[in-house]
């Protein structure tokens, strides 16, 4: 199970704290198998940013959002986010994540190329729901 390193005692953070770590989990099984539904899981009432390291990666717009993830899942090979450690902080009605992953990006014949990652996820609580407010991620080196 996922680290919750960070999270306060009592036991309000804790379920905050698993149910941002779910929201992670669920980006990652989106991303490998291509799920188009991952937009609507991502912007849920316009307040999403998706940021890469490399040039370009900055989607602020849904249009955006959607346009950089149907380049991801038109490619020939499939992102598998391999989440390890999770650095999880929640202080009121906001909650972050700090992962540290491996990120494989894997051919039809199930070859890959296996790259250090970083992913840092915000999630704000409104009206009782969490919701995705930006996705970094970055290969680091």
């Amino acid at each position: 199970s996922p680290s919750t390193k960070g999270v306060g005692a009592d036991s309000g953070n804790a379920a905050a704290a698993a149910i941002i770590s779910s929201m992670l989990d669920t980006f990652c099984s989106m991303i490998k198998t291509k799920n188009p539904a991952l937009i609507d899981e991502l912007w849920s009432d316009g307040g999403f940013s998706l940021v890469g390291s490399e040039r370009g990666e900055i989607c602020l717009t849904r249009e955006q959002v959607e346009a950089k993830l149907e380049v991801i899942f038109s490619s020939p090979r499939t992102l598998i986010l391999e989440i390890g450690q999770r650095r999880i902080s929640i202080v009121g009605n906001a909650g972050w994540i700090f992962a540290e992953a491996i990120l494989r990006r894997q051919d039809a014949a199930g070859l890959d190329d296996a790259r250090k990652y970083l992913a840092m996820c915000i999630f704000e609580k409104v009206e009782g729901t969490w919701r995705w407010r930006q996705f970094f991620g970055s290969e680091p080196y």
